[in-house]
Formats: C-alpha cells, structure tokens, sequence
C-alpha cells in the first residue's frame, strides 16, 4: 500500500543509519561528550546548596531569586551543549552521506561556525522545554485529563516544528527564525520515513538490548559487581549508539525532504529509488 511505503522506507534508513555509526564510531563520541556536559550542568544546580551558600535562601527555608536565576542559566547551559554535540554529530554525518570522511575535529569546527545561533536555538529550545514541562506536571498533579490532553499536543506540535531545525543550522547556516518557519513543512514531506526509522532504531536497540540485559543478570547471579558493571556498560553503549544513529537519521531525512532523493551513501547501499517530488 502506498500509505506504508514511506514507513518501509524509514524502516531500511533506520538500519542503513545504524551501518554509519558502525563504519564511523568517533560520532558516538559526541554523544558521550553531550551526555558528560549535560550532567555536568544539571549537577552544578545543586553545587550552592550542598555548599550551605547563604544567598540561596532567604533565612525562611525559600530560595531566593538568585538561586533561581542560577537554576536557569545552569539548565540553559545544558540544553546548549546538547545542542552543540547534535550539531556536531548531524555535520560529520551529513559530510559522511555525501562521501566525505569526516573527523572528530572537523566535526568541531564545523558547528564552531554556527555557534552564535546554537546558543540562541539552545537557550529557545531550553525555555521552551521547561515550559511544556512545567505544564505537563502541573496537568498530572491534578489530573486534568483535557489539560494532559493539550500539553501532549503542544509537546508533539513543538517537536514537529522543530524536527529539522539543527541541520538546518549547520548544513545549510541559516538562522532560527528561518530554520522555524520551514521545519515543519519539510517533516511533512517525510513524517512516514521519519516515524518508520525512529522506530526501527527503537527495536534495533531493543533487540540488542534484550541479550544484553539477560547475559547482565546471569552475571548478577554468580558475582554481583560484575554483573551490573556489564549491565551499565551494556545498556550504556546501546543508548549511546541508539541517540546517535537517530542524528545520522535525521540528517540523512533532511537531505532527502531537501532533495527527494536519499544521500549518496544509502544509495550505494541500495537506496536508488526512493524518490519524490520537491518544491
């Protein structure tokens, strides 16, 4: 059926974007640096509190408007790193679609280039998301189910918005307001590839998970330590390799809203005749 041919499409995309990671390891690098950066940031919200600094409350158990200033630059922080590595991952990816070979420095200097708008779309998408969570919460803690209902929308609505908004930074150098007002038109050319890869990297990950998980708990069994040392580690390199083919994914989906046809690379891999037409 028609309809299904776009998820069948994402579905050998998603299995294609996990050969890029496998042929190009150093991407999952920038994930890690992503994931240490972000703990980081997150970790450091609690530094002044640990500390006993005194301007962190106001002497009646509240914290004090500073404290909370600090919290908000401590969480924009974390969102522009994660916005930073995601950049550098989907410019090292989209150099490696079109046949280049890429390198953990180029990668850098790349979306060194575009630095002024991924503070801007970090600091956006980091204000954004606090929002929508602060509404999430507010909805579960009182069990407004209609208030459940709209915040799940707005969160889908701002993820389809937002969806190609940092290849466009880094693959084409435009700005946010720019990259906002054409993301949503190109998901639309692809929402069937993009919901047929998430999922198949989903159960690729899924599938490597399970022997993972089983051999961890044998282990478990006959030396504790070790067994949760290979169960982290495990599970571990398995998000790390999963967030990371999902980037390559996203940019190889770029491309091919941009072009109608699919990078260089998947086409050498069979990929020749999934074509549509663009504007």
């Amino acid at each position: 059926m028609v309809f299904f041919d776009p998820i069948k499409r994402g579905w050998k995309l998603s299995k294609l974007s996990w050969a890029v990671v496998k042929k190009d390891p150093e991407l999952m690098v920038y994930t890690i640096f992503s994931g240490v950066m972000f703990l980081m940031a997150i970790s450091m919200i609690y530094v002044p509190e640990l500390l006993e600094m005194s301007w962190t409350n106001d002497g009646n158990g509240n914290f004090t408007t500073a404290y909370f200033a600090w919290v908000f630059c401590c969480y924009m922080s974390a969102s522009i790193f994660v916005v930073f590595w995601n950049c550098a991952i989907v410019t090292s990816a989209h150099e490696r679609l079109m046949g280049g070979d890429p390198t953990f420095a180029s990668g850098i200097v790349n979306t060194t280039r575009h630095l002024p708008t991924i503070v801007l779309w970090g600091v956006i998408s980091g204000t954004v998301g606090l929002i929508l969570r602060a509404l999430r919460m507010g909805a579960s803690e009182r069990r407004d189910v209609f208030s459940q209902v709209l915040s799940f929308i707005a969160e889908t609505a701002w993820w389809i918005m937002t969806f190609f908004i940092v290849p466009m930074i880094v693959i084409e150098g435009r700005g946010v307001k720019d990259s906002l007002s054409n993301s949503k038109s190109l998901f639309s050319k692809t929402w069937g590839e993009t919901i047929g890869s998430g999922v198949g990297i989903g159960l690729i990950g899924l599938l490597f998970a399970i022997p993972a998980v089983i051999v961890g708990i044998f282990l478990y069994q006959l030396n504790p330590q070790a067994g949760m040392l290979v169960l982290a580690l495990s599970v571990g390199l398995i998000v790390i390799w999963t967030n990371t083919a999902e980037s390559v994914s996203r940019a190889a989906l770029y491309m091919f809203a941009k072009t109608g046809e699919m990078p260089k690379l998947y086409q050498e891999s069979g990929m020749k005749s999934y074509t549509f037409e663009t504007d």
